[in-house]
């Protein structure tokens, strides 16, 4: 790929938005991206695979006058990527997609999920669950209130851990919050296929980009 088309792709995926709610709360511009770069911030390819041409991407953020450059994920694994980082509401969060293993560790898992941390890196939780190949989730938008998230999937309809028909998208709502379980542990957020009750499943089809949420 030529370095402006890259340019190009690479700016396309950037999210601006205030760290602050838009009802008031103040705090520094802040971008939030999705990069191959090396994750100590120098000028080479984030990658422990000497075969990859792409890298491993991982979620950054940066102040809007490029101070403060901050890798919020740090995976190196092959297949381990962190990409479409999108800010909460409150710009307290952010919630992504993934294809990092699902304790978290640098390594990778087979599907896409859906996941979500603090704005400062810490509290990063997998809100989807998925192991099964092709039953990725993607293109997480926050609601208007910060509770949930909704995403686009091809994961099979009744929630399993499998692609669904034809490998068709879909798309889903899930709760944002993360609850502890009584072993300390978090436990699995409840997913919500859309559309709501009403809209029959014939009209289900491969959705274009979901709409944004207070993103």
């Amino acid at each position: 790929m030529e370095p402006k088309l890259q340019t190009i792709w690479f700016l396309a995926c950037v999210v601006i938005a205030c760290s602050g709610s838009p009802s008031g709360r103040t705090g520094p511009l802040r971008v939030v991206f999705d990069s191959p770069q090396k994750v100590d911030g120098t000028d080479a390819l984030n990658t422990n695979d000497p075969y990859s041409v792409y890298g491993t991407y991982n979620i950054w953020r940066v102040n809007a006058d490029g101070t403060g450059l901050t890798p919020l994920t740090n995976a190196t694994s092959a297949d381990a990527s962190s990409v479409l980082p999108q800010w909460s509401p409150d710009g307290s969060k952010l919630v992504f997609n993934s294809s990092r293993k699902l304790d978290g560790t640098d390594a990778s898992n087979p599907a896409f999920n859906i996941w979500r941390m603090n704005a400062d890196g810490t509290g990063l939780a997998p809100l989807t669950r998925a192991t099964a190949a092709r039953a990725d989730s993607a293109q997480a938008q926050w609601s208007p209130d910060g509770t949930k998230a909704v995403f686009v999937s091809r994961r099979n309809l009744d929630g399993t851990d499998a692609p669904n028909t034809n490998s068709t998208y879909n798309i889903w709502r899930v709760n944002a919050e993360i609850a502890l379980g009584r072993n300390g542990r978090p436990t699995a957020p409840k997913l919500f296929s859309c559309p709501p009750a009403g809209l029959t499943r014939a009209t289900r089809r491969t959705p274009t980009s979901p709409t944004t949420f207070g993103g």
